[in-house]
């Protein structure tokens, strides 16, 4: 199973469990979320882009007026079997349809340039707020929403894609339905009826028509709909679910295979897509319903005008262009009027998209760091200070009391207690990652400080920029690189230096320790904090690990989180987790491994 977000309001509303926010509220986060890019430092390519495709729009009503007036014109002729006009009502046709065929060209080409660059402006946006200040971190470690890569990546493509489109089609609806109306009236009659005795006429019956019945189709349609909504914003959620298990099987395929663990994987990825398939039959049945209103109230749309012109063009009252024209008006004019039917489905998505980009600023918003603080001090002879610091766990009971720490320059500090105790929390909270807590953390603004973590992250890319991470490949030259992976014991991967694998997966556990290794000799940290750095290393390894340390950086301080008793000769200081309580001490030189230390210079021996 796929871990779920923890059971907040928003995940919650997002899986139906609970009613949703007042609608003021998703509003007013709609007008701000689609308006950031309009007063943006790129309005000027904005609102240009925008008011061609409003003018191309417009020009496409134009034209199908244009049209209906053709269309007049043409059975008029055809009626009245005037054969003279017939090559130049031929001619005007094929302008009115090469002129639209380039409107819709037009109308395509811009509206994917614009919805290109609000895509990337949004994109660079939320990449930004999603990686700044570890948010990433924060929102994965509170579980506070589920996706958020699949909500930068498919709904903000979604949302820019159709919300030009849906605006600039709303405009030119509204102008299209003004000119439809005219053409209605001029075929239009009155609608007689009494009122208390009182003989009334209202105008336009044509008009009332199609107004009355895109009204009527349109209440349906939205009443219809609402379950489309609902199972649409859910499968966006399933799907990212299903995917992310089969990404699980691709990222540790060695592992599986080698526990033999292929049928348990295979059925946690069956069971996430049962649950897709529940839904899909659940959007079906949902889909089914509104194609089926949608269907009816266009196939409507096309007898109702006969129905009423018709028998007036028997009577005389109208001629067979105005019957012609007239339904081409009425069918535009209901089109018009109903254009929200049609386009349910495509705003249900939208608003599903704009759901779940509003859980995701909210998450952004909350995801800062609380309790704990990190702060940079002047230059003093401490690298590393506490203050009254409690870590929590994230339900708020306590884990573990450090209180008042101090790590001088240029100490070895070595975190030791049982497994669990929170020695990793403790290094975590360090490096400004664990939220959980009470009391202040303080490192010397002087320090170049490096966090190596039990599980090196190996960037995509060559061997070079794995090496070099998190700096370019380009600042550091191949001998000197070379010369690193030499000293780890990594030399024979040098002819492979500049060459692009899955070097997560070519190297093994050993081996990318040593490579973290190779990291600090080329950063040369001033305070390096290791998180079991040498957990995949054999004894003599790891013991080497250490030595190369002593011999290349003697000056740097070390906070070390270490499991192997041999490797406390490494450091001068211990802080000792015991009970939910740090402890600190000095070790002795006597205190040290005899088989490790010389006994006149205090250091390991024979690991050079």
């Amino acid at each position: 199973m796929i871990p779920q977000p923890i059971d907040n309001d928003e995940t919650r509303r997002e899986a139906g469990l609970s009613p949703p926010e007042p609608p003021m509220n998703r509003w007013h986060h709609a007008l701000k979320f689609i308006s950031a890019w309009w007063v943006s430092a790129e309005w000027y390519i904005a609102w240009p882009l925008l008011a061609l495709m409003l003018a191309n729009s417009l020009g496409g009503v134009y034209i199908t007026l244009e049209l209906i007036a053709w269309q007049q014109s043409f059975f008029d002729a055809i009626q009245q079997q005037k054969g003279e006009g017939y090559f130049a009502l031929m001619l005007a046709y094929i302008i009115i349809l090469c002129l639209q065929i380039l409107t819709i060209l037009c109308g395509g080409l811009i509206g994917q340039y614009l919805s290109l660059r609000w895509r990337t402006w949004l994109t660079d946006n939320y990449l930004s707020r999603w990686m700044d200040n570890d948010r990433y971190y924060m929102i994965e470690h509170r579980r506070m929403i589920d996706n958020p890569d699949q909500r930068i990546s498919e709904d903000l493509r979604g949302l820019t894609d159709r919300l030009p489109t849906l605006f600039t089609g709303t405009i030119s609806t509204i102008v299209g339905t003004v000119g439809f109306v005219l053409v209605l009236l001029k075929t239009s009659q009155s609608i007689n009826f009494s009122l208390l005795g009182m003989p009334l006429s209202i105008p336009g019956d044509n008009v009332i028509y199609g107004f009355a019945y895109a009204l009527a189709g349109s209440i349906a349609i939205v009443y219809i709909g609402k379950p489309f909504i609902r199972y649409s914003q859910r499968q966006q959620h399933y799907e990212a679910d299903f995917r992310a298990s089969m990404l699980h099987v691709r990222r540790n395929a060695a592992q599986i295979s080698l526990v033999r663990n292929a049928p348990a994987e295979s059925s946690a990825m069956q069971g996430n897509f049962q649950i897709v398939r529940q839904n899909i039959v659940r959007l079906m049945f949902a889909n089914l319903g509104l194609s089926a209103g949608q269907s009816t109230y266009e196939r409507l749309s096309l007898f109702i005008p006969f129905a009423i012109m018709v028998p007036r063009f028997f009577a005389g009252q109208m001629t067979f262009g105005q019957v012609m024209a007239s339904r081409e008006a009425f069918g535009q004019l209901v089109g018009n009027l109903s254009y929200f039917i049609q386009m349910y489905p495509v705003i249900g998505a939208q608003i599903a998209n704009i759901n779940r980009i509003k859980a995701l600023d909210d998450a952004l918003q909350h995801a800062e760091q609380m309790g704990t603080l990190k702060a940079t001090t002047p230059d003093t002879d401490y690298a590393l200070t506490t203050h009254s610091l409690k870590l929590q766990f994230p339900n708020g009971s306590e884990m573990v009391t450090i209180g008042d720490w101090q790590v001088g320059k240029g100490e070895k500090w070595v975190i030791t207690g049982a497994s669990g105790a929170g020695k990793s929390t403790l290094v975590r909270a360090v490096a400004g990652l664990w939220p959980d807590g009470i009391g202040e953390i303080k490192i010397a603004s002087d320090c170049k400080v490096m966090f190596v973590a039990q599980r090196l992250y190996l960037p995509l890319g060559t061997l070079k920029e794995a090496l070099c991470f998190a700096d370019v490949g380009a600042s550091h030259d191949d001998q000197t690189l070379l010369a690193c992976l030499d000293r780890v014991g990594l030399g024979r991967h040098g002819p492979a230096l500049n060459e692009s694998r899955m070097w997560q997966d070519d190297l093994s556990p050993g081996e990318q320790q040593r490579l973290a290794l190779a990291r600090i000799l080329l950063q040369r940290p001033t305070l390096l904090v290791l998180d079991e750095a040498t957990s995949a290393l054999d004894e003599q390894w790891a013991l080497k690990f250490y030595s190369i340390l002593a011999d290349v950086l003697p000056e740097t301080t070390i906070i070390s989180v270490v499991h192997d008793k041999d490797l406390l000769a490494f450091h001068t200081h211990s802080l000792t987790i015991i009970d939910g309580a740090a402890h600190p001490a000095l070790i002795a030189a006597a205190q040290r491994p005899v088989s490790l230390t010389n006994t006149t210079t205090g250091q390991p021996e024979n690991f050079q």
